[in-house]
């Protein structure tokens, strides 16, 4: 399975301005504070470490070609996709992505042969929904 371009992508979600960020370059300061360029930007503007959250792209994509990125919310139609069989949030664990199943464990995305990946990692039954970020009403209950 081919993924992506091989570079690692980010983009940073400001709490203070609810919207996202791209990001041309990222410093971090020791006084807690975070220095983000945005692609059409040189100059960075500083933001309180704790204001911003930085997700990583899975380097996967949905049905329509939107990547997918840590804290996205996804359905998934294994088989037939007028039946909505599953929503999950992708989440980054052991340097992997995927979506936790609660007591049937946590299920890493390039590993489930479900989802049909084609040689770009894009899936024809998944279909991206929103995220926690900009959405956290579709975050799931515990």
């Amino acid at each position: 399975m081919r993924k992506g371009d091989g570079k690692m992508k980010y983009k940073a979600w400001n709490k203070e301005k609810r919207r996202w960020v791209k990001i041309y370059s990222l410093t971090f300061y020791y006084d807690d504070r975070v220095s983000i360029s945005e692609e059409s930007t040189i100059i960075g503007q500083d933001i309180d470490k704790d204001n911003v959250i930085l997700v990583q792209s899975t380097e996967c994509f949905d049905i329509n070609g939107v990547e997918l990125f840590e804290g996205d919310v996804f359905k998934s139609f294994c088989f037939d996709e007028d039946t909505n069989l599953f929503t999950h949030v992708i989440e980054k664990r052991l340097g992997s992505f995927g979506y936790d199943l609660g007591d049937c464990g946590f299920v890493y995305l390039s590993l489930n042969h479900n989802f049909n990946w084609n040689n770009e990692c894009k899936s024809e039954y998944i279909l991206k929904i929103g995220n926690i970020h900009e959405n956290p009403e579709l975050k799931p209950i515990p």
